[in-house]
């Protein structure tokens, strides 16, 4: 005999309400401590399909006013900053009272009609304000050092310290090549062991670099009292005797022949793990991306359908029939010289009234640059203006606007859409 229930759930959940206090009494009592931030899942009694339909849940039932009462308390937890849900039968009284609501409808089956035929219905899940009630409330609201006083200090995720997966990686590209190498650690005659090495494995050039924490794409320049050398080690540019030059001067024999270094493997292991913090500064940009791609994900959004990603005003212009080319948005971005090459917007949403071409970054210390970017967001902000079916969207994060507030606070007294991820 098949069960009706999963003893395994029920025993967890019976462990996770262990923690939990369960109240009974009037809804509005159960929500009087709630806190900006909270979730709250309303589940009321239904409202009445029709006047024949059953809503005495309780003894003292469910009544219409109850319904309105619940729907006052729905929008002032809202407002307060509470995120809520809520769920009831999708009907003309329902959609009225929750208006300002995202309403997710969906197919259900009923089961207690008398008639098989009309056991079938709708609900509805009812959750954040619509987009134009957020801004007005958000607008209503808009008090710029408050805002400030909410940015936060660091979004680093596991991997934003060391990617040790992309450490990983590197060394074992050039494994072969390093273990070759490893035959001159404590050698005692370390010029001419080199020199053989090089003439019968010239792909252990490419290895070098690394040695002194550089990338194996990079021409080391040296400015050497005789003459200046532009060392190539992707292919080779000089004698072997002139690469053995480089390779005593910058203090690579000596480290190989006089000290202790085991393996030349767990060496380069530890170059490409100081290598990799130069990138964070990336890291915080993509980090910030990816969050700002989180949030519209979470809003249903669907990538290369409603959403794209590094669009450039090229594409702009031949994908979406946007042109920008009136505006002056390459005079502003080279002017800041964030732009080397052509501008491309973080984030393009299309919604049925019109596209939000978005911009982000995240800023955990102070400097110059934070104001370039302000001012440069500025003006753009004054481009888009007064396009009726374009909005410029700045999404800005981190503790180093606290010490840089002049420029980016006139920009927030023009832009509109600024915000932080609070």
């Amino acid at each position: 005999m098949a069960k009706s229930f999963n003893e395994d759930n029920i025993k967890a959940v019976s462990r996770y309400l262990q923690k939990v206090t369960i109240l009974e009494g009037d809804f509005e009592v159960a929500c009087q401590n709630a806190q900006e931030g909270d979730f709250i899942f309303l589940d009321s009694p239904y409202a009445p399909l029709n006047d024949n339909s059953f809503e005495a849940y309780t003894k003292e039932g469910f009544d219409i006013e109850s319904h309105k009462r619940l729907a006052i308390l729905f929008d002032r937890l809202t407002k307060k900053g509470c995120f809520c849900m809520l769920t009831n039968h999708n009907t003309v009284f329902i959609e009225d009272l929750y208006k300002n609501y995202s309403r997710e409808v969906i197919k259900v089956r009923r089961y207690i009609n008398s008639d098989a035929n009309n056991r079938k219905g709708e609900e509805v899940i009812i959750n954040k304000l619509l987009i134009k009630d957020n801004m007005e409330l958000f607008m209503k609201n808009r008090d710029f050092d408050k805002w400030l006083s909410t940015m936060n200090d660091s979004i680093a995720t596991w991997k934003y310290y060391t990617d040790f997966e992309k450490v990983y990686k590197n060394a074992e590209k050039i494994k072969t090549e390093i273990y070759i190498l490893n035959s001159l650690i404590n050698s005692k005659n370390i010029r001419e062991d080199f020199k053989k090495l090089l003439l019968e494995y010239p792909q252990i050039l490419k290895v070098i670099p690394l040695l002194i924490a550089k990338r194996t794409t990079d021409v080391i320049i040296i400015n050497d009292t005789v003459q200046k050398y532009y060392y190539n080690f992707k292919k080779m540019n000089y004698s072997i005797d002139e690469y053995a030059l480089f390779m005593e001067n910058t203090g690579i024999f000596d480290l190989l022949s006089n000290h202790l270094i085991a393996n030349l493997y767990d060496y380069i292991l530890g170059v490409e793990v100081g290598l990799d913090t130069n990138t964070r500064k990336n890291r915080t940009g993509k980090a910030m991306e990816t969050l700002v791609e989180s949030y519209i994900l979470q809003s249903g959004f669907v990538k290369e359908k409603n959403y794209f990603t590094q669009v450039s005003k090229n594409r702009l212009k031949e994908d979406f029939n946007i042109d920008l080319s009136n505006l002056k948005i390459d005079e502003i971005f080279k002017s800041s010289k964030k732009e080397k090459s052509e501008k491309k917007f973080d984030f393009v949403v299309k919604t049925e009234q019109k596209y939000y071409l978005i911009e982000t970054n995240f800023y955990t210390t102070q400097g110059s640059k934070l104001n370039e970017t302000a001012r440069s967001y500025k003006e753009l902000a004054l481009e888009f203006k007064d396009l009726d079916n374009i909005d410029f969207v700045w999404i800005t994060d981190g503790k180093g606007w606290q010490t840089t507030k002049k420029n980016l606070q006139e920009t927030f007294n023009i832009l509109d859409n600024i915000y932080n991820n609070k």
